[in-house]
């Protein structure tokens, strides 16, 4: 199984900022720019690493309470067979709106949440039993924390 640890490098957990290969894999799920809606990207990686990605697909999300004005959230969903830290990563999901700077992305691993908790506190995370890890230093910190989801866990940063 293809090990994502050198594509997928956090420079700092505290802030869920990660290293360039990593951003650009992100980013690139979303094609966006220039005034123009949200479209499905692609995966960008090294040729190594691109087995270990499914067909990303876009999905638009509404919480039925929202105005029509309000924006909706753009979720880019890439499935995802490989290996990082140890852990097996199932997936990827990156969120964007059209008209902010908002974003969010998520890590999706097969293993149990204390075995992912534990494995993420020994590369720099630092989060708490339930999952929670303190916000940065600044107001603009984005949040980033572990959610059980079922059979799975996923690192979860959004600002």
């Amino acid at each position: 199984m293809i090990t994502l640890d050198e594509l997928i490098v956090f420079t700092d957990p505290s802030l869920c900022y990660l290293n360039k290969e990593g951003e650009r894999l992100m980013d690139g799920l979303h094609s966006y720019g220039d005034g123009q809606p949200i479209t499905l990207g692609k995966v960008v990686a090294a040729e190594r690493y691109l087995s270990a990605f499914g067909s990303p697909t876009l999905h638009e999300l509404r919480a039925p309470e929202m105005e029509e004005e309000n924006e909706s959230v753009m979720e880019a969903r890439l499935p995802v067979k490989a290996r990082w830290r140890g852990l097996t990563m199932v997936g990827i999901e990156s969120q964007r709106t059209n008209f902010s700077d908002a974003w969010a992305y998520s890590f999706r691993f097969s293993e149990p949440f204390e075995h992912v908790r534990s494995t993420l506190n020994r590369a720099g995370f630092a989060f708490s039993a339930d999952g929670k890890q303190a916000p940065g230093n600044s107001e603009t910190a984005p949040t980033v924390e572990l959610i059980r989801q079922k059979d799975q866990t996923s690192l979860d940063c959004w600002f």
